[in-house]
C-alpha cells in the first residue's frame, strides 16, 4: 500500500504519476497496479530486496539495470515532450531557496547561512549554460534510479536476470536529458543510505572514489545502447553527457536537500546531505575537463 507524501502533493501531479504508473504497470515495467483510493494506491508486492549501494558496481546487476533504462528511454508518454521538468524545478526549488526557506534553530541557520554562501544564483546560471551547451537526446527518464528504488528477487540464491529486477518508484519521472539519468544513477554510486555504515544521524554517507570508471560506466552505456538498438552512438559524447549532467544532477538534489530539510517530517539528515551535494558538485566542477571555454569555466 502506497499513501502519497510531500512529492505527490498536489492534484495534477498525483493525476499524472498515476497515469504514467498505469502504462508502466500494463507494460509489467513496473509492478501491477492493483487499485487506487483517495490518496494513495495499491501495488502487486514482489518478494525481492532493495538494492544496496554496493550492488550499483556488480557487472551484471549494472548491466541489467542500464538495459532496463533504455527500454524506459524508449516509450512513448502522454506527458510534456519539453524538458521542461528540470529546468522549472531548478528555478522553483533556487527561488524557493532563496526567498522562503529559514530556520529557528541556530544549527540549521548556520548550515543554510553556509549554502547560501555558495551564490547558488550564479551557479545555476552555469548549470543552465552547461544543459545548453551539451548534447543530449531528451527522452523519458525516470530521473531517480538509484539502488533503493530498484528491486531484486535473489532470495534463492540464483543470480539475478532482467526478469528478476525490477524498477519501482516513478515519482520524479518526465522527459529530461538522457545524460542527467545516467549521470544521477553514477552519482548513486558514491551514495549509501541503508549500509551498516550508516546506522546514526544523518543517516547517510558519501564516498566520491565510488564514482564509476571509465570501464565501468562503458560497461552500463554498453548494455544500454544494445538494448536501444544504437550500435554507432559516438560513446565519448555519452561520457561527456555523463561528465556535465554529473553536476546538474548534485545542483539539482543540493537544492531539494535544502527544501526537504525545511518541509519534511522525515527523520534525515537533509542539510548534511545538501552540503554532501554540493561539495562534490564543486569537486567536479573543478575537475571538468569537457569544453571548459563553452561552459563557462
Amino acid at each position: 500500500m502506497r499513501i502519497y507524501g510531500e512529492i505527490l502533493s498536489d492534484v495534477p501531479t498525483v493525476i499524472q504519476d498515476s497515469v504514467i504508473y498505469s502504462i508502466l504497470s500494463e507494460k509489467k515495467m513496473a509492478p501491477q497496479m492493483r487499485g487506487i483510493f483517495d490518496g494513495g494506491r495499491l501495488e502487486e508486492f514482489k518478494e525481492s530486496r532493495t538494492l544496496n549501494t554496493s550492488d550499483l558496481s556488480n557487472p551484471t546487476l549494472s548491466a541489467i539495470i542500464g538495459r532496463k533504462m533504455a527500454r524506459l528511454h524508449k516509450l512513448e508518454m502522454p506527458l510534456c515532450k519539453e524538458p521542461k521538468w528540470l529546468t522549472d524545478h531548478l528555478k522553483s526549488y533556487l527561488s524557493n531557496v532563496l526567498n522562503n526557506i529559514s530556520f529557528k534553530e541556530e544549527p540549521k541557520s548556520k548550515q543554510l547561512k553556509k549554502l547560501l554562501s555558495y551564490n547558488l544564483e550564479a551557479e545555476l546560471q552555469f548549470i543552465l549554460r552547461l544543459i545548453e551547451d551539451t548534447h543530449s537526446p531528451v527522452v523519458f527518464c525516470h530521473n531517480d534510479m538509484q539502488e533503493g528504488n530498484i528491486l531484486v528477487d535473489d532470495q534463492d540464491g540464483a543470480a539475478p536476470t532482467d526478469d528478476r529486477v525490477t524498477v519501482i518508484d516513478y515519482e520524479y519521472s518526465a522527459y529530461n536529458y538522457r545524460g542527467f539519468d545516467f549521470a544521477n544513477h553514477f552519482c548513486e554510486w558514491g551514495m549509501d543510505y541503508c549500509s551498516v555504515n550508516t546506522p546514526v544521524w544523518p543517516y547517510f554517507s558519501v564516498d566520491t572514489t565510488a564514482w564509476p570508471s571509465r570501464k565501468q560506466q562503458l560497461h552500463f552505456i554498453d548494455a544500454y545502447l544494445a538494448e536501444s538498438g544504437e550500435f554507432s552512438a559516438d560513446r565519448e559524447a555519452i561520457l561527456q553527457e555523463v561528465e556535465r549532467f554529473a553536476l546538474v544532477s548534485h545542483y539539482w538534489w543540493g537544492l531539494w536537500a535544502i527544501a526537504q530539510a525545511y518541509m519534511s517530517h522525515i527523520n534525515f539528515g537533509f542539510l548534511e546531505y545538501a552540503q554532501a551535494r554540493f561539495d562534490w558538485y564543486f569537486q567536479m566542477k573543478k575537475n571538468l575537463t569537457c569544453n571548459r571555454k563553452h561552459a563557462g569555466l
